[in-house]
């Protein structure tokens, strides 16, 4: 069988600096599941992993618009604190969980996501939408472990 779109495929996989700094990676017998062509991954590696089959290993040199986009500076933004929890305390570099509801007129679901913290003071709190590791040329390590057929 061959990685198509739709099919649950698990992979090992690491994700390096272009200096070949580990940034993060699969654990141990813990692979990532992903439904391909969703877009869980970044376009170029999802690209690299259609038709590939189990067994395939692939090294992925990528560049920022393959990988996870240019950092956008309008995705970095300012909460004011009467928008937050009375209770919250933050400081630059935490982690800080957001529900992100649909826009008007969209049908989607709520988010879940975990932005990183850049500045604080006593008016506002600003966080950074963008991708932890968007505006980076990046190296991947891929494994393919199985495949499985797309579900109707």
């Amino acid at each position: 069988m061959h990685v198509h779109a739709g099919a649950e495929v698990s992979v090992n996989i690491a994700i390096c600096d272009e200096h070949g700094k580990t940034l993060e990676q699969t654990e141990e017998g813990r692979p990532l599941v992903y439904n391909h062509g969703d877009g869980e991954l970044p376009p170029g590696v999802e690209a690299a992993l259609e038709g590939a089959t189990v067994g395939t290993k692939l090294d992925l040199m990528l560049e920022v618009e393959e990988a996870f986009g240019p950092h956008d500076p309008a995705e970095v933004i300012a909460i004011p604190r009467a928008e937050l929890p009375e209770d919250l305390e933050v400081e630059p570099g935490d982690w800080l969980p957001l529900t992100l509801e649909p826009e008007d007129g969209d049908d989607g679901e709520e988010e879940e996501v975990e932005v990183i913290v850049v500045a604080v003071d006593d008016d506002a709190v600003t966080i950074d939408l963008n991708h932890p590791y968007a505006g980076q040329r990046l190296r991947f390590q891929v494994e393919v472990l199985a495949i499985e057929p797309a579900q109707d």
